[in-house]
């Protein structure tokens, strides 16, 4: 019955075909409502129809041509390759959960019909086909769901999964900028919710949902807007043609007859009404001489006659000027106010839009700015990165430049201090050659200047032969003196070759010993890299092995406890067995009884019968005992069942607080096997440091808070009486000997591998 009542349920549209487009968007509160009312129902919603019969439905595919089966087939195979893929995806099945299979095969069908629904009234909207039945109908209403939906949601998708690309790169390589960390884990979180929201099908038909309800909307505000501008265009002109009426008026009475008032405005002037009044008073009159003067005189009566006569003329044409002003000037009042209302129509015309473009506008530029914001923080991002990395290469290139001039350098400053000796040794030797130059000059001027002494003759024989025997002995001098002299000269040169010698043999003896601490380092470093890699192999391994045998640990618990339950099964099949036998007469003979008692069938009488005697029983030994007694057993009674109730109130507590932590621990066990599964995959050792360091603290507090409990513990056994093992005591004062600062202590973390 479940089956069916999902089946008939993931088959039947979440509401009936809409009319025109959906009022609301799909996750809105009305619209959570009444999916919410949907699930919590067994079977279709009572509000919609029942789906047309397998027969017709079979009879109608067998009319279809073979291109259109063969589409409904593709169709439906697609969906169901869909439908399986996101159930694997969630790794729930028919075997191990039908329930959830059901409800999120039900969540899928749901999506499928809502996106069908909303892409046929998008359709009919857009190009006039809601049910497509022929196949060039078809493959228009494809292209007109792919051109304009399918299209959005693969680009919101790309977009999404390029943000979160850059955003998790970002975050793998570990840069971060304090100034602007809030903003970047802002758009970090919304990279990753965009990504979440777009990374299935399900999630991808929702947001198509979504993407069609608005397109719906617009397209049905579009036509709406069409329909109430054509009606307000042809009010306008009913509104223009009224206002221009009284040109109309005024063609049409051009071409009428001249009324009485016409006629008598177009005959009447006012200077012929005093022309008129002047001929008649002339006609009228008598001329007369009195005393030279020439006088007019008329009667009065004829006189007042023709006043009167001017005056009805006079007054019948300033009637009719008057009129015809007036009537000039309504015509011109009515031709202002048209003129004003076409001014006022076109400036709230100009208003309205200039409105919308300020707000289209706007729109468009927070649009636009959000954008380059978002395009300037990866781009920052980006460029920080890059920063980074050039500030490294070029530390490195300054130091791999300052090595290189070192070298150059030590090489320039050997050969110019081998320079420097080689000419300070042939400066010595220019020196000393000089020096014996000179020693010879003297010893030679001396030398004729004694012999001259001696060659003369004034000089006596005693002188000549002391001078001689001194020449005799100076030569001898200067003849060692030259001899020392070449032999300072080669010892110099031999010091001198012996310092080059030296020179080029430790010049030859520092490129070696350079080349090799270059490759030692090499080495060193070649090392260390294989060190840290087999530590960090030998580190996963211990954790796999550890894991390993805990959970080699667990099964074998987990076997005994099976065959304990196994054997335990066992033996209450042999005990159900041997009751089974032993009671089968005893169920024969209750059979013969509830046969013989039949009407009684439902009422145990033997029970009602001993219950009866029990409580006779009772009832006599209260009434036999004493009142006071009676009352005081009553309230021990009464006492006992509270201490029971609240004894057992408190071990329901208890248990459900250890179930609650049990729980708790459960559900934190997974949580660090999910989280250890994740960091293998992401290979991200200083995030898994960083948890098992939190996670040692955490035991180190809940280690601390345990020893002190059983301190206090102990303690209080101590003051009751109550003798502690010794072990216990030994455990614990080894345990308060040992110095607290190093229980907290968080294990080394090991530096991640360059």
């Amino acid at each position: 019955a479940v089956l069916k009542a999902a089946l008939a349920e993931a088959t039947a549209p979440p509401y009936g075909p809409p009319k025109a487009f959906p009022s609301q968007l799909p996750g809105t509160p009305e619209q959570q409502k009444a999916m919410e009312k949907f699930a919590s129902v067994k079977g279709p919603a009572p509000d919609v129809p029942a789906p047309p019969s397998y027969t017709n439905l079979g009879r109608n595919l067998m009319q279809l041509p073979e291109a259109d089966r063969a589409l409904i087939v593709n169709e439906w195979t697609k969906i169901e390759g869909l439908m399986a893929d996101m159930l694997q995806t969630r790794g729930v099945f028919m075997t191990n959960a039908p329930a959830a299979c059901l409800a999120h095969m039900n969540e899928f069908c749901r999506a499928s019909c809502e996106l069908r629904a909303l892409t046929s009234a998008y359709c009919g909207l857009m190009i006039g086909v809601t049910n497509p039945e022929t196949t060039a109908e078809t493959r228009a209403f494809t292209d007109c769901y792919d051109s304009n939906i399918l299209t959005k949601v693969l680009k919101a998708k790309e977009k999404a999964d390029q943000q979160f690309s850059e955003i998790q790169s970002a975050a793998l390589t570990g840069i971060a900028s304090s100034a602007d960390e809030t903003s970047k884990q802002k758009l970090a979180d919304k990279a990753q919710a965009q990504f979440l929201a777009l990374s299935t099908e399900l999630a991808q038909r929702q947001f198509a949902c979504r993407v069609l309800h608005d397109e719906i909307c617009k397209a049905s505000l579009r036509k709406e807007m069409d329909s109430v501008m054509a009606s307000h265009a042809g009010m306008m002109r009913t509104i223009d043609e009224q206002g221009f009426v009284h040109r109309e008026e005024e063609r049409k009475a051009s071409d009428a007859p001249p009324t009485a008032l016409q006629m008598v405005t177009a005959s009447l002037k006012r200077e012929d009404v005093i022309f008129t009044y002047l001929k008649k008073v002339w006609s009228r009159a008598i001329e007369e001489h009195d005393e030279g003067k020439r006088l007019i005189s008329m009667e009065w009566g004829e006189f007042y006659a023709a006043i009167d006569e001017m005056a009805q003329e006079l007054t019948k044409w300033g009637e009719a000027h008057i009129a015809e002003r007036l009537s000039t000037k309504t015509l011109e009042n009515q031709a202002l106010k048209h003129r004003l209302y076409m001014l006022e129509r076109s400036v709230a015309q100009y208003e309205a839009a200039k409105a919308g473009e300020q707000t289209s506008m706007a729109r468009r530029i927070d649009v636009a700015v959000k954008d380059q914001c978002y395009s300037l923080l990866f781009k920052i991002d980006s460029l920080e990165r890059k920063l980074l990395s050039s500030k490294k290469e070029l530390i490195e290139m300054e130091r791999t430049v300052r090595e290189r001039l070192k070298i150059e350098f030590e090489d320039l400053v050997k050969d110019l201090g081998t320079q420097l000796t080689m000419v300070k040794s042939q400066f010595k030797e220019y020196r000393e050659s000089l020096q014996q130059d000179m020693k010879s000059n003297l010893h030679d001027i001396r030398k004729e200047a004694l012999m001259k002494m001696v060659k003369s003759g004034s000089a006596p024989i005693e002188l000549k032969r002391m001078t001689l025997k001194m020449a005799h002995t100076e030569d001898t001098i200067e003849d060692l003196t030259i001899e020392n002299s070449e032999l300072k000269r080669a010892l110099l040169k031999v010091r001198t070759m012996n310092n080059v010698k030296d020179l080029s043999i430790r010049m030859s003896y520092d490129k070696r010993l350079k080349a090799m601490q270059t490759g030692q380092l090499e080495t060193s470093k070649e090392l260390y890299n294989d060190k840290a890699e087999t530590q960090k192999k030998m580190e996963m391994l211990t954790s796999r092995l550890d894991d390993t045998n805990s959970l080699l640990a667990a099964a074998e618990s987990e076997r005994d406890r099976l065959r304990k339950e196994l054997e335990l099964a066992n033996r209450n099949k042999q005990t159900l067995l041997t009751w089974k036998v032993a009671k089968t007469q005893l169920l024969s003979e209750l059979e013969a009884r509830v046969k013989k008692y039949e009407k009684w069938s439902h009422i145990d009488v033997d029970k009602l019968q001993l219950e009866l005697e029990r409580k006779d029983s009772e009832l006599r030994a209260l009434q036999s005992q004493d009142p006071e007694e009676l009352a005081r057993h009553r309230s021990m009674m009464d006492s006992n069942a509270r201490k029971e109730v609240e004894k057992l109130r408190r071990m329901l507590s208890n248990e459900q607080k250890l179930k609650l932590e049990a729980f708790s621990k459960l559900e934190a066990m997974r949580a660090d096997l999910r989280w250890e599964e994740h960091w293998e995959g992401a290979d991200d050792q200083q995030a898994l440091a960083s948890h098992w360091k939190k996670r040692f603290s955490e035991s180190s507090a809940l280690l601390s808070k345990t020893a002190e409990e059983n301190h206090r513990l102990i303690e209080a056994m101590e003051g009751a009486g109550v003798e502690v093992p010794r072990d216990i005591r030994e455990a614990h004062s080894a345990a308060a000997a040992s110095p607290a600062g190093t229980a907290a202590a968080p294990p080394p973390v090991p530096a991640p591998p360059r």
